[in-house]
């Protein structure tokens, strides 16, 4: 008895698929984006690289049309903060180069992207080798950077998450313990030592007064002041002089004016 036709047919379409398959596994390109990141203040910040880059992935997008940029591929980083993103193989041209301008970006956990020190701007992917059908690309600028502050973690989102949901614990109050202190001691002003000046005198001005007179006797003797005595008249005896006669002086006589006599009655004597 032979194998009916039917089961041969359906036995060659399977290993007709099959071998198509693996030809098809064997021709295929592999088109990888491998890197390297790097924290800018996570050793100011005394962060470890681990629980920096936990839950931070590598996202490639590349623009399509019209400055619109679509997300190729993605991948998150491992405990040393490299990573390696597989992209389709329909993204390159015959030239081994890509058809559109790709970029590599950090996301944080939450997938929003992380500013570097040049702020948004993503990497540009470079082609860095071509051996046996694998393409391996690289970012321009070398490893990608970002800040722990800028770019939250797994480990950072959950320091957050138990500070926000911390319990506090009620306080205790308990009565002081009185105490019983010292009175101030007090405090005395030291005394000024005093200072003594010396006392200036001033040198008064010289008075000059003009001498008083001296009499003075005059040489060769005694003084003897002069005799102040009257003398008489030399010749004789002293015959003072006549009393003299006072004579009364007539007497005024004053002579009246005669009367006039006026002119009418003149005419009636007449």
């Amino acid at each position: 008895m032979g194998t009916p036709p039917h089961l041969r047919s359906l036995l060659l379409a399977v290993l007709l698929m099959i071998g198509s398959t693996s030809a098809a596994t064997q021709t295929e390109t592999l088109v990888t984006v491998v890197g390297a990141t790097e924290c800018l203040d996570c050793a100011q910040n005394s962060i470890k690289t681990e629980d920096a880059v936990k839950g931070l992935r590598v996202a490639i997008k590349c623009k399509v049309r019209n400055e619109k940029y679509d997300t190729k591929a993605a991948a998150e980083l491992d405990s040393n903060g490299d990573f390696n993103v597989k992209l389709p193989s329909e993204l390159l041209q015959d030239n081994g180069e890509l058809k559109h301008e790709c970029f590599a970006q950090i996301h944080s956990k939450s997938d929003a992207p992380c500013p570097d020190m040049n702020g948004l701007n993503p990497s540009k992917l470079v082609l860095k080798s071509k051996e046996g059908g694998k393409h391996t690309f690289v970012a321009a600028p070398g490893k990608l950077s970002f800040s722990s502050v800028t770019c939250a973690s797994a480990t950072q989102a959950l320091l957050l998450w138990h500070k926000k949901f911390h319990k506090h614990h009620l306080p205790t109050y308990k009565s002081p313990s009185p105490v019983h202190k010292l009175p101030p001691k007090p405090y005395y002003h030291p005394h000024p030592h005093p200072v003594y000046k010396p006392l200036t005198h001033k040198t008064p001005s010289p008075v000059y007064k003009p001498p008083a007179p001296e009499n003075k006797p005059p040489s060769g003797g005694h003084y003897k002041p002069p005799a102040h005595g009257y003398k008489p008249p030399s010749g004789g005896y002293y015959n003072p002089p006549a009393a003299p006669v006072y004579k009364p002086s007539p007497v005024p006589y004053h002579e009246h004016p005669a009367i006039p006599i006026p002119k009418h009655h003149e005419e009636q004597k007449a």
